[in-house]
């Protein structure tokens, strides 16, 4: 937290949770600060780069553990989860830092952010079509990142999100962006 003109012992020494707890007080104390950090809020929120967020997004699903499959799929108290199921979970779970990442920016009404994030996911989505060397990804089946992208893709329509075909089709060759979602060339 400490810049290299700054020493502050006590606040490098804070949880990031006690850290963030800061803040309100800060604000509440010095009310002038609150468009300032908004502008510093805002100029983060839309440093969006679409191949930061495919190469996140990539890693992110590649690198899902096959012991978490394993711990969910198969017996189960009381069931039997199909190793399908549980990856197709495992798969949903691991997006979900992105569409938050999505609505956010469509909820501050950023349409060249949600526009960037949106096409950072079905790009990072794409590149995941092969799911040879991920586990949790070829369990999920090869149909799921196209599928997670559609039904992506539908539902930011819906808020007034939508992708520009001819980006669709730089980043992601042989998608093909539809009115109802992304379909497979």
């Amino acid at each position: 937290m400490a810049t290299a003109t700054t020493s502050t012992p006590a606040l490098d020494r804070l949880r990031p949770e006690e850290q963030a707890g800061l803040l309100p007080a800060l604000l509440a104390a010095h009310p002038e600060l609150i468009e300032t950090l908004e502008a510093l809020a805002l100029a983060r929120v839309r440093d969006v780069d679409v191949e930061e967020i495919a190469r996140d997004l990539e890693r992110r699903l590649e690198d899902l553990p096959p012991t978490e499959l394993a711990a969910r799929a198969g017996k189960q108290p009381g069931s039997y989860v199909h190793a399908a199921h549980a990856a197709s979970e495992i798969v949903a779970e691991a997006l979900a830092s992105f569409e938050h990442e999505l609505w956010r920016a469509a909820a501050l009404d950023l349409p060249d952010v949600d526009r960037t994030v949106l096409l950072g996911i079905v790009t990072g989505l794409h590149r995941c079509c092969d799911a040879s060397d991920a586990p949790v990804l070829a369990h999920a089946g090869p149909d799921t990142p196209l599928e997670h992208a559609s039904w992506l893709v539908r539902e930011a329509r819906a808020t007034g999100v939508e992708l520009d075909p001819g980006e669709v089709e730089s980043f992601c060759p042989g998608w093909i962006l539809l009115a109802d979602g992304l379909w497979s060339a």
